[in-house]
């Protein structure tokens, strides 16, 4: 007898490995994934303008990216005390706006052209700025009579992504796309808009997987909703997945796309991740160096053996100021 309805992994293996540049955009469900895929040393870009939700402000982000955009003071504002910018999320914000600029800037510059586009989308509601016509990827708490609210259809959502997915294949013709719907639900229209609001984002991305053959769709949302159907898989306010469930999503998303190869070099990367993360628990600090000596002469083997490893280690080497 079967209590659950198991959803299987996809037959899509190969697809990401540790020598590809990928790009990830879309919800917070993105960064999930997206850490875990950091942590396991693949060359990953996550959300360079903060987590975006809706279709037409994706869009709007890789174009952005592709075409190189250099913010200048005119694309910024003020309020309360914060310098802001209406493509990116708060995270960029500052009490100086040019360090605001700086931030923004520097991301759009770490862009490089990706062989692997993962977007992730959470809702069908965008925002567009009356005073420029332009939809927004965050509102930074402005008045509600600054925007209108529009609920995407699905044709408009397809013609948006397609777009953009053609302009990044001007200059990566090789281009593999990877379809996801959070499973983070939207609640603050009622449940009834937001499964209806999923139900044209799985239309739309299914819609452009069926016609383009470097185009998959990952069934995140349905690993949650048929297979994980259980209110102990939530967070505690009953709306993100918990930590266990994006595990378990994470796991099928591996299977999925790693050949047995991958995993077992994912698996030896977040090994020496959690290694370069490690905080003493003592003050015996020759064990501690000791430790850590260890620890940069494996990510130095590492890097001999897997020479496309050696961006992500030395930046990870980097941040841990080994």
């Amino acid at each position: 007898m079967q209590f659950r309805t198991q959803v299987k992994p996809l037959d899509k293996q190969g697809l990401i490995d540790h020598s590809q540049r990928v790009l990830m955009i879309g919800s917070c469900f993105t960064e999930n994934i997206g850490s875990r895929l950091t942590s396991s040393l693949f060359n990953v870009s996550v959300n360079p303008f903060g987590p975006l939700y809706n279709p037409l402000s994706i869009a709007r982000s890789i174009d952005l990216l592709a075409s190189q955009k250099v913010y200048t003071p005119d694309d910024t504002f003020c309020a309360e005390g914060l310098w802001h910018c209406y493509d990116f999320h708060s995270r960029f914000s500052s009490a100086h706006q040019s360090h605001a600029l700086e931030l923004m800037n520097r991301s759009i510059e770490a862009y490089q052209p990706p062989q692997v586009l993962i977007l992730t989308l959470g809702s069908d509601a965008a925002f567009i700025n009356k005073a420029t016509g332009e939809v927004v990827a965050n509102c930074h708490k402005q008045p509600q009579s600054h925007f209108e609210l529009v609920h995407c259809s699905i044709s408009t959502m397809r013609d948006a992504l397609t777009g953009c997915i053609d302009k990044l294949r001007q200059v990566s013709p090789s281009l593999q796309v990877i379809f996801t719907v959070s499973p983070v639900r939207h609640l603050s229209y009622g449940a009834s808009t937001n499964s209806r609001a999923k139900g044209r984002l799985i239309e739309a991305a299914m819609s452009i997987a069926d016609d383009d053959p470097k185009v998959s769709y990952f069934h995140a949302y349905e690993i949650m909703m048929d297979d994980l159907r259980d209110y102990r898989f939530y967070a505690t306010d009953m709306i993100h997945p918990s930590e266990i469930a994006v595990d378990y999503i994470f796991e099928l998303f591996s299977q999925s796309y790693f050949t047995p190869t991958t995993q077992k070099l994912a698996d030896e990367c977040e090994a020496l991740t959690r290694r370069l993360r490690h905080r003493p628990m003592s003050d015996n600090v020759a064990n501690h160096q000791k430790f850590m000596d260890s620890t940069l002469q494996l990510a130095k083997s590492m890097m001999k053996k897997h020479p496309q490893l050696i961006p992500s280690i030395e930046n990870l080497i980097h941040t841990h100021a080994l």
